[in-house]
């Protein structure tokens, strides 16, 4: 049956409005991937150069143990380090023009001169199971989560030695001399586990991510003293971002599904946000230590980092495969997620377990304000994903008309 031709009249009317309303307007938009870069897995963490477009990739696996340096512009691995070990933790100083990387297994921190890539000085002793770590350029000094000590050490990058450790929420794991990775050596407390920090380089503030005790820790970095009570957080947060600009910090709870939005001058939790597929349900089943534990693992997000001018959140979300957008003013997801490489984990849930048969795993991420890009690495399947942060118009489906966009 042929339609009416009124219709078909007033419906390309109807869209030719709407094509001309939004071409004024400018529509938010989505990442776009634009590149891909094998490294291989194994690589949890990342540090970014945003003025050489570099990024920094070392391996957690100590028979890999290289540090891979991709080009942004050219989207290759242009040189490799040999770490002679497996690092979980790594910065870059741009005004040193320096990378500090923390040795997992064997608990140092070594320097490396980017331009000559040749270390300075011996790698120095902290504590059990460095991890995360993040440099105050303006007394360069180097904190240092000890993940199993319950820790920060505080490391002093001219003189290349360890000042002071500071000891966050309960400390380290009991009895002493447990290993919390060694069946044959358990805990029976976990201690605080410190993890990701970052520092606001305007205030003097570092933030360190208790990921047993569900807090962040707030440090002085004038002072290395503690600054009031630690702030609360959703279930096992994993990664931790600041907006210098707004003293905003956002905190991605990976077994929980949400970010966490922190006041930094108050220290007030003001939301959450949801990311993804959302909530793990029921809540609290990860720690059940199976896969079959849960009705839904949720979004699982891991990684985080800030567009300061357009004040905007990248999270990568681990069990979904993929990088959500949150608008920093209204504290809302902006659109769908955009899927990285392989896309979500099959059986969701799987990565802590060993039993994935597919599956991205994005984590560590990071924004250049200077190229627009955005850097995902990917445990699962080993890419380093790069996206172009403004890459595709934000589409919200009309509710008659579910290939039009409003």
């Amino acid at each position: 049956m042929t339609k009416p031709i009124i219709k078909l009249t007033v419906t390309a009317a109807f869209v030719s409005m709407l094509t001309i309303t939004n071409s004024s307007i400018a529509a938010p938009t989505l990442p776009q991937v634009s590149g891909l870069v094998q490294i291989g897995s194994g690589v949890f963490v990342t540090a970014i150069n945003d003025v050489a477009d570099e990024i920094y990739a070392p391996h957690a696996n100590s028979s890999t143990a290289q540090l891979y340096i991709i080009d942004g512009a050219t989207k290759k691995v242009k040189e490799t380090i040999d770490l002679g070990g497996a690092v979980n933790g790594v910065a870059y100083n741009k005004k040193t023009d320096q990378l500090i990387v923390s040795y997992i297994v064997n608990g140092t921190v070594a320097v490396i001169d980017r331009k000559t890539k040749a270390f300075v000085g011996a790698p120095v002793a902290i504590g059990y199971h460095p991890a995360a770590l993040s440099v105050d350029e303006s007394t360069n000094t180097a904190y240092i989560s000890n993940m199993h000590s319950g820790t920060v050490s505080v490391f002093d990058i001219t003189n290349n030695k360890v000042i002071d450790n500071i000891v966050i929420g309960t400390g380290g794991p009991t009895p002493a001399g447990c290993n919390p990775w060694d069946s044959n050596n358990p805990c029976t407390t976990l201690g605080s586990s410190p993890g990701d920090s970052v520092i606001n380089q305007k205030t003097h503030k570092l933030y360190v991510i208790s990921y047993t005790e569900k807090s962040v820790t707030v440090i002085n970095t004038l002072t290395n003293k503690i600054e009031g009570s630690r702030i609360p957080t959703g279930h096992v947060p994993n990664a931790i971002a600041v907006n210098e600009k707004t003293n905003r910090i956002y905190v991605d709870n990976w077994q929980e599904g949400t970010v966490s939005v922190i006041d930094g001058k108050t220290r007030a939790v003001i939301t959450k946000v949801l990311v993804g597929s959302g909530l793990q349900t029921p809540e609290g089943c990860y720690e059940a230590g199976k896969l079959d534990a849960c009705e839904s693992w949720g979004s699982m997000p891991i990684g985080i980092t800030v567009n300061e001018k357009e004040n905007l959140i990248y999270v990568s979300n681990s069990n979904d495969g993929t990088v959500s957008v949150i608008n920093g003013k209204t504290n809302k997801e902006i659109g769908k997620p955009v899927a990285v490489t392989s896309g979500e984990l099959i059986p969701g849930g799987c990565e802590n377990f060993g039993a994935c048969t597919r599956g991205s795993a994005p984590h560590d991420i990071h924004y250049n304000p200077n190229t627009g890009k955005l850097y995902v690495v990917s445990l699962g399947d080993g890419w380093l994903t790069i996206l172009d942060a403004h890459g595709k118009a934000v589409c919200t489906p009309m509710e008659d008309m579910p290939d039009m966009c409003m």
